[in-house]
């Protein structure tokens, strides 16, 4: 059904750029045939990444023990990117 929303509209009136950035998979969009501007989505997707690095980066810092969850640029990094504390798993015994 989805995919008939965007099939049916394209090329017809304005685009919602925000709506159509956050709620809708670009790969998916191009495949239903909308044409999207060359870089979009693209600092988008540098940020995000940028994130995941810094995430793993805290990891491996933790499972080092160079930090722990109370380290302060760790918090203000959690703060700043919503993202909950990293997860150890146990290995099975």
């Amino acid at each position: 059904m989805p995919s008939r929303t965007i099939k049916d509209n394209n090329g017809f009136g304005e685009d919602d750029w925000d709506v159509l950035a956050n709620e809708w998979d670009a790969a998916e969009l191009q495949d239903w045939g909308m044409d999207l501007p060359t870089d979009w989505g693209i600092g988008r997707r540098h940020e995000e990444d940028e994130i995941e690095r810094k995430a793993r980066e805290f990891q491996e810092r933790m499972a080092a023990g160079d930090i722990d969850a109370d380290d302060e640029e760790y918090l203000e990094f959690r703060s700043s990117n919503q993202r909950k504390p990293p997860t150890t798993a146990t290995p099975p015994t």
